[in-house]
């Protein structure tokens, strides 16, 4: 297995692997001539592995020239679906992953300091997953852990074997046909705007999801750069409030118009938070906000509003 001695190679045919000079030479042969003759081998990437399935060296072949099903070999069963854009994220780079060499002279890939020559080491401290985890033994199916993509959006919870299928909306946070239960474990005020008759994603990330009134999942995304990317990305779609604005810091709502609400703290325990059968508006029959009789002005989102009845849950 060449690639578990290649640092033998060095002595012989020289650091730069171009042959060895001077008045004693080891060998003076070329590891270039056997390279095709391309000197770019030394930092390109997909001359040793990869290049099968993309361009960008995932999944990588094995070093020894291995090639056919990704069960077949050590490489990690999804890296074509993580480096390369798909309806709910951009491809993801080699870093999010791993440590990325510059050239196969970097310390601790393949030349120098390869403590590991049979697989690729993880680490996920250089991307949106500092603490993530990677835990897998040869054979069997690896696991992913403590991720923030495959989470809920709001903390580093997310779980996934490598082998699971391709994940929907659903699956990681809940989405607009998840029902109220599923709505309550969303952050600050999701559930009270999912309440509402017609609600979309886009009412509030129009910039992640650009058409109003889309409620097919991954498919309503138009940018997908704004998704998956560890940021809140708060725009308000003007076919329901023009001037609605967001507060970063302070994390409220202002500005909204006579279509939706005034200034609002999304971190409001507002009306029904306090759990089913609490007895406060939008948690059981008929009262503000739930469509039966009463004030029209006390909806789900407070303040006089159009869709101020919320509507059964």
């Amino acid at each position: 297995d060449t690639n578990n001695l290649v640092e033998d190679c060095m002595p012989c045919h020289g650091t730069d692997l171009r042959g060895m000079s001077g008045p004693y030479p080891e060998t003076t042969e070329n590891c270039d001539d056997c390279h095709e003759g391309r000197e770019d081998w030394r930092d390109n990437c997909t001359y040793c592995h990869g290049g099968e399935e993309s361009e960008g060296g995932a999944p990588p072949r094995e070093i020894n020239g291995a090639v056919g099903a990704a069960t077949s070999t050590y490489s990690f069963l999804a890296h074509t679906a993580h480096v390369t854009d798909s309806a709910m994220k951009n491809g993801f780079a080699c870093t999010e992953c791993h440590d990325q060499p510059d050239d196969i002279f970097t310390l601790g890939h393949v030349l120098l300091g390869d403590l590991t020559p049979d697989r690729a080491e993880v680490t996920f401290e250089h991307g949106m997953n500092p603490i993530g985890t990677w835990t897998s033994s040869e054979g069997s199916i690896g696991t992913c852990g403590e991720l923030y993509c495959h989470s809920n959006g709001q903390e580093d919870n997310g779980e996934l074997q490598e082998d699971a299928p391709e994940q929907t909306c659903g699956d990681c946070h809940a989405y607009l046909d998840s029902g109220s239960t599923a709505w309550r474990q969303m952050s600050g005020e999701h559930r009270e705007h999912l309440r509402i008759d017609g609600a979309t994603c886009a009412m509030c990330h129009a910039s992640t999801m650009g058409d109003a009134g889309c409620t097919d999942g991954a498919a309503c995304i138009t940018d997908s750069s704004l998704h998956v990317n560890h940021e809140n990305d708060i725009a308000f779609h003007p076919e329901w409030d023009s001037t609605m604005e967001w507060n970063v810091g302070p994390r409220t709502c202002s500005g909204g118009g006579s279509t939706c609400h005034g200034t609002r703290d999304w971190e409001h325990a507002g009306p029904g938070d306090g759990g089913p059968g609490d007895g406060g508006p939008g948690d059981g029959g008929p009262g503000p906000g739930d469509g039966g009789p009463g004030p029209g002005d006390g909806g789900p989102l407070g303040g006089s509003s159009k869709w101020a009845g919320g509507g059964p849950e």
